[in-house]
């Protein structure tokens, strides 16, 4: 799977780059295993993330989207089914630049074509992107202490809030339908690049 990322602000520079293979690698570093290799930038402007699973799809984005704030990063992803072939490799690479010339900042942020373009899972990362670019800063810091406890009760505790406090946040926040919608989009892209239940835990 092949991320292509652009930072939002059209700009084909130096800085724009360092930016986004910054968080990049900020990404890699805290999900290991997921890259099949460092991140690498086109002479389009665009950083490309080689995804080792499509599942990672969503935390890949999110993370870039999270490390660029307040900017709106734009991305167009690609299933490489078969990572030997150069031809395929070639084609993808040449198909998700020209989508990423359909994104727009104030626009639709995700175009997916695995391996055809799929409206839907595009929709579906636009809103989970727009959901977390639309919380406040608490809303966000309870979702991440969510994600990597587990426990609403733990967070709680961690903040010296009620459990209902944190409960209030994560409604505000929209929390329950980016749990769904990122759980079908992860289905989704892990469908169209072949991956099985088992690959996910991989």
């Amino acid at each position: 799977m092949r991320l292509h990322a652009t930072d939002g602000r059209r700009r084909d520079d130096d800085e724009a780059l360092r930016l986004l293979r910054g968080a990049a690698q900020a990404f890699g570093a805290g999900h290991p295993d997921t890259l099949l290799a460092p991140s690498t930038a086109s002479t389009d402007g665009a950083l490309v993330l080689h995804l080792r699973r499509g599942w990672a799809l969503p935390d890949a984005m999110l993370a870039i989207g999270a490390s660029l704030r307040p900017y709106r990063p734009t991305f167009c992803g690609t299933v490489v089914r078969h990572t030997t072939d150069a031809r395929q490799g070639v084609d993808a690479h040449a198909l998700a630049l020209r989508g990423l010339t359909r994104t727009d900042a104030r626009g639709p942020r995700a175009l997916m074509l695995v391996p055809d373009e799929d409206p839907v899972l595009g929709s579906l990362l636009d809103l989970i992107l727009e959901a977390h670019d639309g919380m406040t800063d608490r809303q966000r810091q309870v979702v991440a202490l969510v994600r990597s406890s587990g426990s609403q009760q733990a967070v709680a505790r961690h903040l010296n809030v009620s459990r209902q406090a944190v409960n209030q946040s994560l409604a505000a926040a929209g929390w329950l339908h980016i749990v769904r919608a990122e759980s079908a989009a992860r289905a989704r892209v892990a469908l169209a690049a072949g991956e099985t239940l088992e690959d996910r835990d991989r």
